[in-house]
């Protein structure tokens, strides 16, 4: 990568090298899609001698059964409901990792020592066998493994035949938890911080990512074992080394001589797989890495989505590479600088029926999506930068033949700009050739180099090995600190428990207080109907009542005119006063009786006389409505009258 540090500081339209590079595009092709089967598994669950609901044949053809719906047909018979996808490739549960090589390995051999970047990336879900396909054992090789020593035998033969200087670079990073980690350097202070950058000439890269020269198949292996022991992995309920990253391994082929200047990268990717929580059983960290893994994967999704869009109808698409670090650095290979292959694996059992299917329609669309592969010819661009700038320098010679016929400041000024302008593409363009022309003897001297810092870096190990030693029994007594911290969490975890039983008991509580409430609610609601009601009903007693004492006082008003419209005897009037004198003196006689030990017959006339004469007094003062009317007073007065001569008798 160190040709692309210095060629950043050089700026270069993009549409300028389009069109300088465009000889030497390929036709369109599609992206080449192959399926393959793992065999089932005991933790499957399915029944001994069964073969799955997934199954291809020769021609690339795969059909799956729904294990749930099934279609009727004549004759009350029934028989599976079938989805079937073509592709390129399809393998069963028998093939073996030498197939798939010869399918698709060998190929991308080829075109990267034609000049042209390949990418093969397996995608499938959890526990699939992505990474046997693509790593495979020790007593298996996989595809990358293959194409390492595939590689490095083509370039013996090349090198013996057409007498090519060809250089070869790794490097190796994974994307976890969306950032990107070298896997080559181990403990570098700058892993976990990379960043994505573009070039106009390269395309999209990752920025301070190492790489190392490799002049033998030995070398390869050995970067490519310590990466994988670096990478992140982790158990789960469906994989018991489940890869938690995306990696990508890329080696890039610098090829010089007999007149021939190019180079081409191979990018191996295996992507984590697609997880669904409930199946895996991921908690706390596992978690998070499966939300991140399944939001790339989707974005990833998104990407191949458009891409096939914009194949299919030839118009105008975006593409949404910039939503997750998975997309960005795929960019060149799914719509850009790269032929592509796409292995899709998938589990034959029924219950991963919903993720197989989601799997063969993710290939099936991506097999649609047309690339435009670019030969990688150094040659060619030097030429065509080279007739840029003498094409720039007659022009120069012109302008400059111009100013001198040419007096007027105004024009000289002109001129000077354009001179300036012209000089800056000049320079422009020789940094890029001179970037392009770079030195297969220095790239030797600095694998040295590295080979001499590595042996650096492997004394450094040695002393942090004997370091790490030293602190062993540090770390036992942390253990044993941790443990009396287990302890103590344990009881805080009970104590939480108990905390929790009271919480939900306080929680039942309050809901029946809430519903009391409820209920009092509705009581006071209709208590306020009721109340309105007999309101109502007291306002309309109320009128009945005024009317009732209004015929009241108009009846009283009718007898009182009656009774002083009567005209009373006065015979009447005297048997009234005769009664009242009699009732007053038998009263007067009995309370006279009681006070004392006198009798009534003991009273003589005079007091007789004394107390009728009190009593008139009093009926005269209006103590007795009854008898005091107007008709009986006039013989009132005659009765004192009476009572008074009586007594001074």
């Amino acid at each position: 990568m160190e040709h692309l540090e210095d060629e950043r500081t050089v700026r270069i339209d993009k549409a300028t090298i389009a069109n300088i590079m465009e000889a030497s595009r390929s036709s369109d092709e599609s992206i080449i899609v192959g399926v393959r089967i793992r065999p089932l598994f005991s933790r499957d669950g399915e029944e001994k001698g069964s073969s799955g609901i997934l199954g291809v044949s020769g021609d690339g053809c795969c059909a799956l059964e729904n294990p749930e719906a099934r279609e009727s047909v004549t004759g009350g018979e029934s028989c599976p409901e079938i989805k079937r996808f073509q592709f390129d490739y399809a393998y069963s549960d028998s093939s073996t990792q030498e197939e798939i090589f010869r399918d698709i390995g060998a190929p991308l051999i080829e075109n990267a020592m034609s000049g042209f970047n390949s990418t093969i990336f397996a995608y499938g879900q959890t526990g699939s066998g992505k990474t046997h396909t693509m790593y495979g054992s020790a007593d298996d090789a996989g595809i990358s493994p293959r194409i390492v020593d595939g590689l490095f035998n083509r370039i013996e033969t090349a090198k013996k035949n057409e007498k090519l200087s060809i250089l070869v670079q790794a490097s190796y990073f994974e994307i976890y938890n969306e950032k990107i980690r070298d896997l080559l350097v181990g403990d570098s202070a700058e892993t976990g911080a990379l960043k994505i950058k573009e070039h106009a000439l390269y395309g999209v890269y990752v920025q301070n990512l190492s790489s190392f020269v490799c002049g033998s198949e030995q070398k390869v292996s050995s970067l490519l074992s310590q990466g994988n022991q670096l990478r992140s992995v982790g158990a789960t309920l469906m994989n018991e080394q489940s890869s938690r990253s995306h990696s990508i391994f890329t080696l890039t082929v610098n090829v010089k001589g007999d007149g021939k200047s190019y180079f081409s990268k191979i990018n191996l990717v295996d992507l984590a797989g697609s997880e669904r929580v409930k199946r895996t059983g991921a908690r706390g960290g596992r978690l998070t890495e499966s939300v991140n893994i399944n939001k790339s994967l989707s974005s990833l999704g998104q990407v191949i989505n458009a891409l096939a869009k914009k194949s299919s109808s030839g118009k105008s698409v975006f593409i949404p590479y910039r939503n997750s670090k998975l997309t960005r650095v795929l960019q060149e290979s799914l719509g850009g600088n790269s032929k592509c292959t796409m292995i899709a694996c998938a589990s034959p059992a029924s219950a991963s029926y919903s993720e197989t299917m989601s799997t063969l329609a993710y290939a099936n669309r991506a097999k649609n999506i047309k690339v435009k592969a670019v030969k990688n010819d150094s040659s060619i661009l030097v030429d065509r930068l080279k007739h840029e700038v003498a094409s720039l320098k007659q022009k120069l010679a012109d302008m400059e033949r111009e100013q001198r016929s040419n007096d007027a400041d105004d024009e000289e000024e002109e001129d000077d700009r354009a001179t300036d302008k012209y000089n800056a593409k000049i320079a422009e363009l020789g940094s890029v050739i001179e970037s392009l022309n770079f030195d297969f003897e220095e790239k030797k001297r600095q694998s040295s180099d590295l080979e001499n810092q590595i042996l650096r870096e492997k004394a450094e190990r040695e002393a942090l090995m004997s370091e790490l030693e030293a602190t062993e029994k540090s770390r036992t007594d942390t253990l044993s600190e941790l443990a009396a911290l287990k302890d103590a969490l344990d009881d805080a975890h009970a104590a939480l428990e108990v905390a929790v039983e009271e919480r939900d008991l306080a929680r039942e509580t309050e809901e029946e207080f809430y519903e009391e409430l409820r209920e009092c609610e509705i009581d006071r609601n209709y208590l306020r109907a009721r109340v309105r009601d007999i309101t109502l009903d007291l306002k309309d007693k109320q009128a009945e009542y005024n009317d009732a004492a209004a015929e009241v006082s108009k009846l009283r008003a009718e007898m009182d005119a009656r009774r002083s419209s009567i005209s009373v005897p006065e015979e009447a009037h005297k048997l009234i006063i005769l009664r009242s004198f009699m009732e007053t003196m038998c009263a007067t006689l009995a309370q006279e009786g009681n006070s004392g030990d006198r009798s009534p017959r003991d009273l003589n006339e005079q007091q007789l006389c004394a107390a009728l004469k009190g009593h008139i007094e009093r009926l005269l003062l209006g103590e007795s409505a009854a008898v005091v009317a107007s008709p009986s007073k006039r013989y009132l007065e005659d009765a004192l009258r009476y009572a008074q001569s009586l007594s001074e008798t």
